[in-house]
């Protein structure tokens, strides 16, 4: 009887060790579906700041395309430089008021 109780020992071992491996590949498996799942997301987040700077691009290029239709005049351009690079003409002075605490 006592190779009985043997087969009884080993066949509870393996059930459990069958189970324990179960057990230990859904748990991989659940890890890497909610790895893969993170990683969409990351994605998706990434996608749509990318199609945002997209759009700002697609936008920007589309006033610039309009500006060079309609033609860039040199007074068109001395504004942008005076208002936007605080450029001046070549023979204009610059007068700077300043101020004094009296």
């Amino acid at each position: 009887m006592p190779n009985g109780k043997n087969n009884f020992k080993q066949k509870r071992i393996l059930k459990f060790l069958l189970k324990l491996f179960v057990l230990t590949y859904f748990t991989f498996l659940s890890f890497q579906a909610c790895c893969y799942i993170i990683n969409n997301l990351k994605k998706e987040k990434e996608l749509d700041s990318l199609k945002r700077n997209l759009n700002s691009k697609v936008y920007d290029n589309e006033k610039l395309k309009q500006q060079i239709e309609t033609g860039f005049t040199d007074e068109l351009i001395q504004q942008k430089a005076r208002d936007e690079l605080n450029m001046v003409g070549p023979y204009e002075r610059v007068f700077l008021e300043v101020a004094t605490d009296d």
